[in-house]
């Protein structure tokens, strides 16, 4: 979903929103990950089961090659399909939140604390006020999005916090936070058995990305918005050498 209105016009983006504004629920839903995480699995599995009904040595032989093909596809992005699934964008007339607020806003009040942990982030509420966003912008650029997608450990290394990058994502929102201003959620690292392999911390810092799938709409809706002087910005000067991205730990 995503709505953009023009400075007193009717209507809203979202039920927190006043008449400027753009939501987007289940921003990271793109057809690549889509795909790795819950259609060529399906297929795959349904394949092989009618190779085994069928008898066919030949057509077995190539169920088993498309299970193992779709399998490292699944493992490079589709295992974390139901980890970005809450994901979401709002932007209105005060301000910005991204990640988890189709259930926040039914749940007003409410904090998702058993989800709070690092691989999870993207069930948590990131939010800052437009006096505290520093540069705003959105990406397309194939090393941006690289960066940001390569230091989205989800737990398995020291974790920026605020970076909700998925996988397979074409277009990212990249903000630019006052950690004075912004409000953070409060994340843990993973201690459960089944997190063995997922238990490293996070770290607040001041880069918050979070994928789209409609950038073109999202880059319109910008200017509508009452940002301060200067804000909007090329995400590839806040990511940059010199950025505070650059403090982040080495991949």
């Amino acid at each position: 979903m995503s709505r953009i209105g023009k400075p007193g016009a009717a209507g809203a983006a979202a039920p927190d929103s006043l008449a400027t504004g753009y939501a987007e629920d289940h921003c990271a839903l793109d057809w690549p990950l889509l795909t790795s995480g819950i259609y060529a699995p399906v297929l795959a599995i349904g394949l092989f089961a009618a190779a085994l009904a069928a008898g066919i040595t030949a057509l077995s032989w190539v169920a088993i090659a498309i299970v193992f093909v779709t399998a490292g596809w699944w493992a490079a992005g589709g295992v974390w399909l139901h980890y970005v699934w809450p994901t979401g964008i709002r932007l209105n007339e005060s301000g910005l939140r991204i990640g988890g607020l189709r259930w926040a806003e039914r749940h007003p009040g409410q904090a998702r604390t058993r989800q709070a942990i690092v691989p999870r982030q993207y069930t948590q509420i990131f939010s800052c006020p437009w006096s505290g966003v520093l540069g705003i912008g959105v990406t397309t650029d194939h090393d941006v999005l690289r960066a940001m997608k390569r230091h989205a450990y989800r737990g398995r290394r020291p974790t920026p916090l605020g970076n909700l990058a998925t996988p397979f994502m074409h277009a990212a929102l990249v903000i630019w936070v006052d950690q004075d201003q912004a409000q953070f959620p409060e994340i843990r690292p993973a201690r459960a058995a089944a997190w063995s392999t997922n238990s490293a911390p996070g770290f607040h810092q001041p880069i918050w990305v979070v994928p789209t799938r409609r950038g073109a709409e999202l880059t319109r809706a910008l200017p509508l918005l009452p940002l301060p002087a200067g804000t909007l910005r090329d995400p590839a000067e806040m990511t940059g050498e010199g950025s505070p991205v650059a403090d982040w730990p080495a991949s």
